[in-house]
């Protein structure tokens, strides 16, 4: 892998060098079609043609040995490039979708000044997720263009072509489209269009908006569910700090759940009282609200005032993000990871990263995009071509996911792809796309399962898997929390169909991401689930422990710590004391020793069977301490702490019934009354449980001597049984005897 990576590499090297060559512009030997005629007749379907008849014979003409000098020296043609977005937006929109737009009130007009507006038209196309098979973002952007007659509409032009694109396309188009049924406030992308112009002209904007693209303004102008026109007045009006603090503008609402009038606000009630006298934002700065409020808020004011801003959804809380410059976005009330409710290309912050990386320079996205349309004209009538097209679309950002997507697909509808050639689109993106592995994986997974590993051996299945691991730790991009790494594995682990070979990968997983505080844990709840379905936690045991072994160096402390607990607790549950020593062998470095000084009260001469068993219990609370729980069976003395429960219990599981000839059990130094009453079961089945002692008094040590009175057991039990208040438990010792054999 590593001798092919250098390859790719080389390659790579290679077309930068031929990117960064002086080229002759393409001698274009007759005009491009005439678009008015089409235009007029409505015949766009004709315009597609001539077109692409157009620019396939500019191609043929053009200068160069390869399609790659080829298509790259075309790019230097404005005529070409005019018609190369034409046929761009045709194919995109539809050419019947623009047949109707043509034959609405000014839609003729608009359409022979936007196709004859090169800029214009790639402003549209490359300015992030496009509508498709629709012209109703054209037809917003014909409204606006209607409405704005003043000399300043090239000045807004940016700003109309943003408005157009976040009320047809998604993930914001259903949001928006909504706003517009607001029975009291509804909007429009005219309005909304007139909003930020007016604000601009009369110096309200925050500075920045001068310098936002058209795809920036995407996250300025929508994405928010009670973002009337209203609200962004209100705000622009009543909330003025400084860029910096817009992360805190959410804490200008006060956080409650319930209104004056003891409505919730998870329901319809909370705001409807105030709903026709003032809007949403103004609603909730006056009445307050929980986390969606508060981050709606905060993200709201940022955008009033031309700031970029988005909210963003995380388990069971609503955050927000802010814009600060390029490439830094950040948190307001806990974002501004999660899942983003504006985005291009994926509902990640990943994806906030990857576009900030792919749109940062402005001349090599718009060159990147450029080469995707030529990649589009050709499709799978010259593959060859397409094939070219994309590479040097990918040459000119790498982290275009556009490009990426589209030669993905182009390769899948390639019945001649081969297995090396699939090899290369993985280790490409394994190469390009290693700041942002998140969406290197979503890529990969496109093909991957059909293409890579379809008849691949499970020893080659976790080879792969293991590269693509390293891949992604190997990262010099940000790692952030809401990457479902267990899903993840979950995806691998299932081509294996349950062979054992998932647990050479986990382990191999186990130690790449040993270090990571966002993946480890999240692995590891994937090994206690699957030896949980299993019912044999040994593979997961060993699996984790031998990673600890050999990666516990580049782990900290407390991870390490919380990995063998968790391997603990999941041996518990899976009721194996073979598991459960094991587990405890590698968490014996993090067992918290017991109080000192204690002598125990039992006769001399016992034989302890206990020391190898397994202990579980009821429950474990956030003071419990798995690492400790063997040393409770051994005389050393350890800890455990159950939660709060009715009837908290302890089982003793020996690894074979005996003949018991006594108990020992030892409070715990603190709390000691907890333990009162206790109660004492043993049990041949594990299921059938018959009373053996009870205590009713708070002691330091109790000793059940059982020698001579022919108790057989494998499982012993303790429990505290509280009739009123639910109580916890928590002992020392729980040391179980038997008799000489």
């Amino acid at each position: 892998m590593r001798l092919f990576t250098l390859q790719i590499t080389m390659g790579l090297l290679c077309l930068a060098a031929l990117a960064a060559m002086p080229l002759r512009a393409a001698a274009v030997q007759t005009p491009p079609p005439a678009a008015e005629k089409y235009v007029d007749s409505g015949d766009f379907s004709g315009l597609q043609a001539s077109l692409a008849q157009w620019l396939l014979a500019a191609e043929a003409s053009a200068p160069g040995a390869t399609p790659e000098i080829k298509l790259a020296g075309l790019l230097s043609d404005r005529a070409y490039c005019q018609a190369l977005a034409q046929h761009e937006l045709i194919r995109l929109t539809g050419a019947s979708g623009l047949g109707r737009l043509a034959e609405e009130k000014y839609g003729a007009s608009f359409l022979k000044t936007f196709l004859w507006d090169t800029a214009w038209m790639e402003m549209w196309l490359a300015s992030g997720p496009v509508p498709s098979g629709t012209p109703e973002g054209l037809g917003f952007l014909r409204d606006i263009w209607v409405a704005d007659r003043t000399p300043a509409r090239t000045r807004y032009r940016a700003l109309a072509t943003a408005t157009a694109l976040v009320f047809s396309a998604e993930p914001t188009r259903n949001r928006m489209q909504g706003m517009t049924y607001n029975p009291f406030r509804p909007i429009s992308p005219v309005s909304r269009y007139f909003f930020y112009r007016n604000a601009h002209e009369a110096g309200r904007l925050h500075p920045m908006f001068d310098r936002l693209k058209s795809w920036e303004l995407r996250f300025v102008v929508g994405g928010n569910q009670s973002q009337e026109d209203e609200s962004l007045e209100w705000l622009l009006t009543n909330v003025n700090i400084p860029l910096w603090k817009y992360t805190d503008a959410c804490w200008m609402v006060e956080y409650r759940g319930a209104n004056a009038f003891g409505d919730t606000v998870q329901g319809p009630l909370f705001y409807m009282p105030w709903s026709r006298n003032m809007s949403s934002e103004e609603n909730a700065f006056r009445h307050g609200g929980v986390c969606g409020s508060l981050s709606t808020f905060g993200a709201t004011a940022a955008q009033a005032h031309g700031i970029p801003a988005y909210t963003c959804g995380q388990p069971g809380h609503c955050a927000y993000a802010v814009r600060l410059e390029r490439k830094k976005w950040a948190g307001g009330f806990g974002g501004p990871a999660g899942g983003p409710h504006n985005y291009f290309w994926g509902g990640s912050y990943y994806y906030i990263l990857l576009m900030e990386d792919a749109f940062f320079d402005d001349a090599a996205i718009l060159r990147s995009e450029r080469h995707i349309w030529q990649a589009s004209l050709h499709g799978e009538k010259d593959r060859k071509a397409a094939y070219a097209a994309f590479e040097l679309s990918l040459q000119q950002c790498k982290t275009n996911y556009h490009a990426w997507d589209g030669l993905i697909a182009l390769q899948l509808g390639d019945p001649d792809a081969t297995a090396a050639q699939w090899q290369k689109t993985a280790e490409q993106l394994f190469v390009r796309l290693r700041q942002h592995t998140r969406p290197m994986t979503d890529l990969l997974a496109k093909f991957e399962e059909k293409k890579i590993l379809a008849g691949m051996k499970d020893v080659d299945k976790v080879k792969w898997f293991t590269g693509v691991h390293r891949a992604i730790a190997a990262t010099t991009g940000e790692i952030s929390w809401d990457w479902n790494m267990e899903e993840y594995f979950q995806s691998q682990a299932r081509t294996f169909n349950g062979s054992p070979a998932q647990w050479d990968l986990f382990r191999n997983a186990v130690a790449i991401h040993a270090g990571s505080e966002q993946f480890l844990g999240k692995l590891l709840a994937w090994g206690a689930k699957a030896c949980e379905v299993s019912g044999d936690p040994r593979l997961y045991i060993a699996a984790a422990a031998a990673a600890l072994r050999d990666r516990g160096s580049s782990m900290k402390e407390d991870a390490m710590r919380k990995t063998a607990a968790s391997l603990v607790l999941a041996s518990e549950k899976a009721r194996s004391a073979e598991a459960f020593q094991a587990a405890s062998d590698t968490a014996k470095k993090f067992a918290r020793p017991a109080d000192e000084g204690v002598k125990l009260e039992r006769p001399a001469g016992l034989r302890l069977v206990s020391g190898d068993a397994l202990l579980y219990l009821s429950t474990s609370s956030g003071w419990d301490q798995p690492c400790s729980h063997r040393d409770v069976l051994r005389e050393t003395g350890g800890q455990f702490h159950t939660d709060k429960e009715k009837a908290p219990f302890a089982v003793v599981q020996l690894k074979n019934a005996v003949t018991l000839s006594g108990i020992l059990i030892v409070n715990m130094p603190g709390n000691q009354e907890r333990a009162n009453p206790l109660k004492v079961y043993t049990s041949t089945d594990g299921a059938t449980w018959m009373p053996l002692w009870e205590s009713s008094e708070v002691r330091r040590q109790w000793y059940i001597p059982l020698s001579g009175k022919h108790v057989q057991a494998k499982w012993v039990k303790v429990e505290s049984p509280h009739d009123a208040e639910p109580n916890f438990l928590h002992l020392r010792n729980i040391c179980v005897y038997g008799e000489a054999r």
